[in-house]
């Protein structure tokens, strides 16, 4: 807290040399990690003035950030801008109830407020997006959204929306946002100044109609036109009952589907972003997109009006290969509704299936009509006019030509956007239409299962349609209905060679794509099919562990990956033990602990705890066996490894050797194992000693680790090993006499040397500080450690450190 302190004290000081900009960000997020903890945080930020500071920061009266040019003064905006959003930030955590630290705002320091609406009209864009940020906040307070209300509020609206900067756009978004949703929008018999604020923006600024004119004037200004767009996102994107009744009420979204037609690719998406979003959790989204309440079911009306309105008529008006795309986009959106369906999930998902088939197939047609001398009667005659007329989907019978041949045609095959589209499409589909018997023949589902087959297996297919096709793979798979059908036909065979075969392919990423599948299939928080039983059917665990010593570091790390996945698994980790597989891997991970990638060392100390922890299979790396491989050398390495995260990993694997040493310490020894009444593992790694040296480690995340550790361990002796149960002694000053204490506990009597090392184990841990040492990690903050280790005379001029004075200053050159 008395660091915390000097830097807030040191900001109007900040020295107007500093040239990295970040530097600003990396101070700012330090603040805000302590105005994040809440009202009492905020509090003891009031009480050492924070407002004074702010003010300080704005004015930069004190010449500590001025270069004098004449009798001329320039200020440095980035300290203003940072003093601004920690303001901002500062708001956001106060009391609502009490709102001590706006009230004093707006009764003490209006001139800061003033300040921060002028300047959001700034010829910078920092200053203006700091300050909207700051107004966003501003506005949750009811004196806030009066001040707001009674100033250029309607102003400054207006030109955050017309604003040239993304970020200064998307902050409007959210400041408006902010309004309406600390309003009591719709209710009519209770009223708020923000009700009163956004009423005053909505008819002064005729806020829906310029909104809609800003969306579909084609004349506007692009930038204006993603803005609105993005504000409609923001608000779509929130899940509020009030932002539903502002775009309900402004008919926002009654025209969106046009906008799927234009030539700008932004707008497309940001188009089908808003339509995933209102999908996604709108009770009512009819009512959004077509400006009506539903009269049966909502979730129906809505496939059917996306359907007629959206997606056949995009083709009606256009029928480009762009607009097939955008088509099928917003099919594979209405996924996102199909599983909202209380009822008719099966058929909804049928007639995806049966849409995008005549889509493409419609595409395909287009495309042989434009190498036709006699384009006209091809162009004349589109199936998907009666269609868009007649509004039935049921008559659609189409081939699965245009779906297998997506893999081939150029066109397709070229834009992967429209190639994960449909193939994220086909597994819901497919297991609906084979749940409903809806595929007399099983052609269709046949036609596409060797298709995918085929496609993998061309050399010519590229790295990025392999994972998106293997992806297909693994949703198939997961699903019980499709899963089973490939399981009992001829394609689980067939997708197995594949794997095989591709999985010694010359590519790094496809053979790093296969095992990342595999690891995929053993994950059984997304798997409720048959995935485990199609890789243990054919053997796939053994094709992992063959390429754990592949060439690339990728690789490796992803088998190691995978192979833990198939260790957690119970069935993945008997078919390991079965066939010996478990042996093989454990005489290998010591070694490939000298790797030189840090991401293959992680892998490894994941893989090596997962093997005791959860398999309690210790035996196989600790034995006299693997002595050269495991060894205090070894040991050595890992708890000084230049990655942080391999250090954690062997602070966790020397943990779960402890456990395991205990729990096995009362078994018969093993004449291959050290594990006995008189040792164990852990003490002969020197575990002990290395658990207590990390205590001292230079990385936060490390002694973060440890602290848990050693407090479990401690807690540990002295429930199992201590004839007295007695509680871990808090106060610093008895440190030192619970240490003795429990030396002279045990030395009653003659102790086992086994019992002797926890005995000395334990009297090392009491001489540690524990207090002191989560001190030193309270903040889980990425520059904390920096801004404690500088020189705080780098910060400031050098003339203006005084003697007494030198750590008054702001630590953050790193």
């Amino acid at each position: 807290m008395e660091k915390l302190h000097v830097v807030l004290n040191s900001l109007p000081q900040m020295s107007k040399d500093i040239v990295d900009d970040t530097i600003h960000e990396k101070v700012l997020s330090y603040l805000s990690e302590y105005a994040s903890q809440g009202p009492d945080m905020i509090a003891t930020f009031m009480e050492w003035n924070v407002m004074k500071i702010i003010r300080a920061c704005i004015i930069q009266e004190n010449g500590c950030n001025e270069i004098e040019t004449g009798h001329e003064c320039i200020k440095d905006s980035r300290i203003t801008s940072l003093s601004i959003r920690f303001l901002a930030r500062l708001l956001a955590n106060d009391d609502r109830q009490r709102a001590l630290l706006f009230n004093q705002i707006i009764y003490d320091y209006n001139d800061v407020l003033d300040f921060i609406l002028d300047n959001a009209f700034s010829e910078e864009g920092l200053m203006r997006y700091s300050c909207i940020e700051a107004l966003e906040q501003i506005v949750t307070y009811e004196l806030g959204a009066k001040w707001f209300h009674n100033t250029k509020g309607a102003q400054v609206v207006v030109a955050c929306f017309l604003d040239s900067s993304t970020y200064v756009a998307s902050a409007a978004s959210r400041l408006l946002l902010s309004i309406i949703n600390h309003s009591t929008f719709m209710n009519t018999t209770k009223t708020t100044a923000q009700n009163d604020l956004l009423e005053f923006l909505i008819s002064t600024l005729d806020l829906f109609n310029k909104i809609q004119e800003m969306l579909f004037n084609p004349r506007k200004d692009i930038g204006q036109r993603l803005a609105a767009l993005q504000f409609i996102l923001t608000l779509a994107s929130s899940k509020t009952t009030n932002a539903f009744e502002f775009l309900k009420r402004g008919q926002l979204l009654t025209r969106i589907g046009v906008l799927l037609a234009e030539r700008d690719r932004v707008m497309r998406s940001r188009v089908n972003d808003i339509l995933c979003a209102v999908f996604e959790w709108a009770s009512d989204p009819i009512s959004l997109l077509k400006g009506a309440s539903y009269t049966n079911d909502p979730i129906i009306e809505t496939f059917d009006f996306v359907i007629s309105d959206i997606v056949f008529l995009l083709l009606h008006n256009d029928t480009s290969f762009d607009m097939v795309v955008v088509s099928v986009n917003v099919l594979e959106s209405l996924i996102l509704l199909v599983k909202r369906a209380s009822n008719d999930q099966e058929k909804l998902a049928s007639r995806i299936m049966d849409i995008l088939i005549f889509l493409l197939s419609f595409f395909k047609i287009r495309q042989q009509a434009e190498k036709s001398i006699n384009k006209l009667s091809v162009y004349d005659n589109p199936d998907v006019n009666s269609l868009y007329t007649n509004g039935t989907y049921d008559k659609i019978s189409a081939s699965t030509d245009a779906i297998c041949d997506i893999l081939f045609v150029p066109n397709y095959v070229a834009d992967h956007r429209i190639l994960k589209a449909v193939l994220s499409v086909i597994p819901i589909a497919l297991s609906a239409k084979i749940t409903n018997n809806l595929i007399k023949e099983k052609q269709t589902i046949n036609e596409i299962l060797e298709t995918i087959q085929k496609s993998m297996k061309d050399t010519q297919t590229e790295c990025q349609s392999i994972a998106i096709l293997l992806e297909t793979m693994q949703k198939l798979l997961a699903d019980n209905t499709t899963g089973q059908y490939i399981l009992d036909n001829k394609y689980g065979d067939e997708w197995a060679d594949v794997l095989l075969f591709k999985v010694h392919d010359f590519r790094w990423e496809i053979r790093d794509s296969i095992l990342e599948f595999a690891d995929k299939l053993f994950d059984e928080s997304i798997n409720t099919g048959v995935g485990i039983d199609f890789a243990l059917r054919f053997g796939l665990p053994q094709m992992v562990v063959s390429k754990i010593s592949d060439d690339t570091a990728y690789v490796r790390a992803s088998c190691l990956k995978a192979i833990k996945s198939i260790v957690r698994c119970s069935d993945g980790w008997n078919y390991i033990v079965s066939h010996s597989l478990h042996i093989q891997i454990a005489s290998k991970l010591p070694l490939m602990m000298k790797d030189t990638e840090a991401l293959v060392r992680r892998a490894v100390m994941e893989l090596m705890i997962c093997l005791i922890i959860e398999r309690g299979c210790g035996a196989i790396l600790l034995t006299n066996k693997n002595v050269e491989n495991i060894n205090q050398s070894v040991m050595d390495k890992i708890m000084n490894d230049p990655d942080f995260y391999v250090q954690i990993g062997g602070c966790q694997f020397l943990t779960a050797i402890w456990y395991h040493c205990e729990q096995n310490k009362n078994n018969e020894p093993d004449e291959n194992s050290l594990i006995g009444e008189n040792s164990s593992w852990f003490y002969w790694l020197n575990g002990d000693k290395f658990l207590i040296d990390a205590a001292d480690n230079p990385s936060r995340l490390v002694r973060g680790e440890i602290l848990q550790i050693l407090r479990r361990l401690k807690v540990y002796l002295e429930e199992h090993i201590t004839s007295n149960k007695e509680s871990s002694i808090n106060d610093n000053s008895q440190l030192n006499n619970e240490a003795v204490g429990a030396s002279e506990r045990w030395s009653i009597g003659q102790l086992s040397p086994l019992m002797q090392k926890h005995s000395d184990f334990y009297r090392k841990m009491c001489l540690i500080d524990f207090d002191r040492l989560e001190a030193t990690i309270d903040v889980e903050h990425l520059y904390k450690e920096a801004l404690e280790s500088i020189n705080p005379r780098m910060m400031v001029n050098a003339d203006l450190i005084v003697e007494g004075n030198e750590d008054n200053t702001l630590d953050c050159y790193f």
